[in-house]
């Protein structure tokens, strides 16, 4: 599943501590995102809350392959520099 439900105290209006409900998924660039359940009051609220939104944008639906990232070094970027004779004076 794409979205994970967990149950966060804030601090209310009035002052009070209170207990919602929100939910997560991690974007297409690695960050977890977070937004609040609405009108959830329990677990099952909220998990009946994530099963009627779309799949986050920037995945690929459940059952098709994902192509991975190819990592970038240091040096690959670094091969277009010049390289600086001179010291750097501080």
């Amino acid at each position: 599943m794409d979205y994970h439900v967990f149950k966060k105290t804030v601090k209310g209006r009035s002052g009070r501590q209170v207990h919602r409900w929100y939910y997560y998924w991690i974007g297409p660039d690695g960050n977890q995102i977070q937004r609040a359940c609405r009108g959830c009051k329990n677990r099952s609220d909220a998990e009946n809350y994530i099963r009627t939104l779309p799949p986050p944008a920037g995945q690929a639906p459940i059952g098709l392959a994902v192509p991975e990232k190819t990592p970038v070094l240091i040096r690959d970027i670094a091969r277009g520099c010049k390289r600086s004779t001179k010291m750097a004076v501080f």
